[in-house]
């Protein structure tokens, strides 16, 4: 009986420290998951002037544009981040919590280029209020947000329309 009975503790410590360390790996990975820190945004492809196929992600509710790329550490190779605004307007931008260059480009509402800052470069110690914004100057519906340097790359220019697929 006391046989049973140490069997019975040992299993079920020995259960507790499986489950315990499921559990610190399971937090851990979560921590870890770009997922569990980034929202799930929906996602779409664009066409370049010159033919490139882009893939994009959409940020279309306030607290997608809030978010937008804050906090990455990068953007991928051929990715984009497209804001959707209910219409066109001017629109500022900041670089709040961001850890690398992106070039910003304002769209009308039938895609077109309006405007195009290059090369926008992250601050860091810079209080949040004191970072600069960045508006265009042509009212735009569309913002798309791309690592530094695609604009160059792409030859994109104002007056250059750009396809959703």
């Amino acid at each position: 009986m006391l046989k049973n009975y140490l069997s019975e503790i040992m299993f079920s410590r020995l259960a507790l420290g499986i489950f315990v360390i499921v559990m610190f790996l399971i937090t851990g990975i979560a921590k870890q998951s770009p997922a569990s820190t980034f929202m799930t945004l929906a996602t779409s492809k664009l066409k370049l002037p010159n033919g490139r196929v882009v893939a994009m992600e959409i940020a279309d509710t306030p607290e997608e544009r809030a978010q937008g790329l804050s906090g990455r550490v990068s953007l991928p190779e051929s990715t984009a981040m497209l804001f959707v605004f209910s219409e066109e307007g001017y629109y500022s931008l900041w670089m709040a919590n961001m850890r690398f260059a992106i070039d910003i480009i304002w769209l009308d509402s039938d895609y077109q280029v309006v405007d195009i800052a290059q090369y926008v470069q992250p601050l860091s110690n810079v209080a949040s209020n004191q970072l600069p914004r960045y508006t265009n100057r042509e009212p735009a519906q569309y913002v798309l947000e791309v690592n530094a340097g695609f604009s160059a790359s792409n030859q994109l220019d104002r007056g250059d329309k750009i396809q959703l697929t």
